[in-house]
């Protein structure tokens, strides 16, 4: 008969993984050989408004009819003027300058306030290239009135096209009807000294044609080059170009505050997420200012509008948490202002926890996109009270039960607070992981008759967490008193997970505190359990393994709390230890038991395979014909994969 002795010197691990997706760099900035502006004249006829309409200040004197302007460039006789102090119908009948004189008088008095100038619609076949008056730049100009609005033209991969586009206005470009290109395409659309890139497509609409929706953020002109995929100049490769214009759509409902949507008046006492969203926002008139410098505030230039707003009623605590949780959108931000419109926090990590609040109040949430982008996608934001959880300080800790196998016990350290007055640890903070950031969670375990077990934690969202383990040394749990630290842990093996063995007086009740290494917070899970070896932890139980003609597996095995077997074990007389044995690794810590009977053949192939213990080795002894409780062992080899 065969001994064979299975041990472990690597604990096992159990990993969390994570990813990241990486934007994709927008493609051909910069100058490319061969490249030229499609010719105005090619540019097939137009679906374009029948007017356009620019805005300038305008002074006007009551009961006459000259006015001035900051530039009659553009105006004409004729031209419709609407806005403050002019009757409908007013148009321009001579220019003087900055002089105009209109066919109607003033009603009233009015110094360089803004009216409209209705001129005839855009003449020309192709999109505007440049400021149309009247208007001046940084103003709403006749250019963002050409839209709703459709161009084609037959352009090549080696041309561009410049088109004056504004803030908010939805622009789609696109080859995708063209049927004569033979190769794939990509648009790619930039400032006019070509050294930024606002958006790029190779190849989205199928046959490796290209197509880009556009929104721009600033108002400008754009230049918008067409190569051979990716930002190849071809002469020889033609076909249509569209590209169309529609204005935006209407703002949400909750745009502004007095259109706020409701999260709760007051806040509920659990999280419970609406959906929203910052799509064709605009942006409210002050600008968020507590976020800090470099992150995603006013200081760091990543605030940029397009901001919709939400409400909740302050419970009469005071209290007040608020998460944000992207789901389409990008990177998110929102502030949190009182009543009177005061700023009190701004989060860019998408939670914050306030206090102090007034009981009764409104707070108003005000959500805006980071990115700048006037169409982002979807978030969820709740707002809540935050009610510590029932075991948040060592008066309510959750009582584990010491078992034989791991019960787990799920739990939070939402809204969990620091450690209740009256009652302090030593050392003050513990000895591993990080200061305790985000709040404490307790739970208490009775040491069983066997004077050890072992406290393990798992993940849930929360995956880098911190153990501590107390004894109560002076005074009362639920305070005044005393807890003095025993045991700290934060990390198993390779796991960022905790686990402790603990070793003790039997009858004697632990206190195990848990954090998170961040302020983070979410779920995990805990469990006691008593460290009983398993039945062949020696070699007098070892376990029989059938032999069999091929290697069938059986049931797996657990090293769990076995204990290292010396020179001697109860019923045996001689082991050897098989430390110094050729190809067994590293010396053991734990090991069990197996034996297996020799068939006539004289041979015998031992095999094993993994499970969550992934690096073990193997010794294989004789037992020379004695048994127990008189065996005695003899080493013939063993074996390390």
């Amino acid at each position: 008969m065969l001994m064979i002795k299975r041990y472990a010197f690597i604990l096992p691990a159990v990993l969390g993984l994570w990813s990241a997706s990486q934007p994709v760099q927008a493609q051909c900035t910069g100058a490319v050989a061969g490249t030229s502006l499609v010719n105005n004249g090619l540019w097939n006829a137009p679906t374009v408004p029948p007017t356009m309409t620019g805005y300038l200040t305008t002074t006007t004197l009551a009961l006459t009819n000259t006015a001035t302007v900051s530039s009659s460039a553009g105006l004409t006789i004729g031209t419709i003027v609407s806005g403050p102090n002019f009757p409908p119908g007013t148009t321009i009948t001579g220019i003087a300058g900055t002089t105009i004189t209109l066919s109607n008088n003033a009603i009233g008095l009015g110094t360089n306030v803004l009216h409209g100038y209705t001129v005839p619609g855009w003449a020309n076949n192709y999109p505007p290239n440049n400021i149309l008056a009247p208007g001046n730049t940084g103003a709403t100009t006749a250019a963002c009135s050409v839209c709703p609005s459709a161009y084609s033209v037959n352009i090549c991969a080696n041309n561009y096209a410049q088109v004056y586009m504004c803030a908010g206005n939805i622009y789609t470009v696109t080859v995708c009807n063209s049927t004569t290109f033979a190769i794939g395409t990509s648009l790619t659309i930039t400032n006019t000294p070509m050294n930024t890139s606002y958006a790029y497509d190779a190849g989205s609409c199928g046959g490796g044609l290209s197509q880009i929706t556009f929104v721009p953020t600033i108002t400008q002109a754009y230049r918008i080059r067409l190569f051979q995929s990716p930002c190849v100049a071809n002469a020889a490769q033609c076909g249509l170009f569209q590209i169309s214009c529609n204005p935006p759509p209407p703002a949400p409902t909750n745009d502004e505050p007095a259109g706020a949507i409701s999260l709760g008046s007051p806040a509920p006492v659990v999280c419970s997420m609406i959906t929203g969203t910052t799509a064709w926002a605009t942006q409210s008139a002050s600008i968020p200012s507590t976020c800090s410098p470099g992150t995603c505030g006013s200081t760091s230039g990543l605030f940029s509008g397009f901001d919709v707003w939400f409400s909740v009623g302050v419970p009469a605590t005071g209290n007040l948490s608020v998460i944000l949780s992207e789901i389409s959108a990008g990177p998110t931000t929102f502030a949190v202002y009182t009543s009177a419109m005061v700023e009190v926090a701004c989060s860019c990590a998408n939670f914050v926890s306030l206090s102090g609040l007034v009981g009764g109040s409104t707070a108003y949430i005000r959500v805006w996109p980071r990115s700048g982008s006037v169409n982002s996608g979807s978030f969820e934001l709740c707002a809540y009270e935050p009610i510590p959880p029932p075991n948040d300080n060592p008066c309510g800790a959750v009582a584990l039960p010491v078992g034989l196998s791991c019960n787990l016990t799920v739990f939070s350290t939402e809204s969990a607070t620091s450690l209740q007055a009256g009652m302090t640890t030593a050392p003050a903070s513990p000895s591993c992981g990080t200061p305790v950031a985000g709040g404490d969670v307790w739970f208490s375990a009775v040491m069983p008759a066997s004077g050890v077990m072992t406290i393990t934690s798992q993940a849930g969202t929360l995956t880098d967490m911190a153990m501590a383990v107390y004894t109560l040394t002076a005074g009362n749990i639920c305070a005044p008193g005393t807890l003095t630290e025993a045991f700290c842990n934060d990390t198993y093996g390779a796991s960022t997970m905790p686990a402790q063995q603990v070793n003790g007086a039997p009858g004697t009740t632990y206190y195990i505190r848990m954090w998170n290494k961040t302020a983070a917070f979410g779920t995990a899970s805990i469990c006691a359990v008593q460290n009983m070896p398993p039945p062949n932890d020696d070699p007098c139980g070892a376990i029989a393994l059938p032999v069999n003609l091929g290697c069938t597996f059986g049931a797996p095995f657990s090293t769990q709390f076995a204990t290292p077997t010396g020179n001697t074990a109860p019923g045996a007389v001689s082991i050897p230890n098989p430390a110094g044995c050729p190809g067994t690794g590293s010396p053991y810590t734990s090991d069990v038991w197996f034996t297996a009977v020799v068939p006539a053949s004289g041979q015998l192939v031992l095999d094993t395979d993994d499970g969550q213990l992934t690096n073990a080795a193997m010794a294989v002894y004789t037992a020379g014909g004695t048994t127990c409780p008189n065996l005695s062992l003899t080493l013939i080899g063993g074996h390390a994969p």
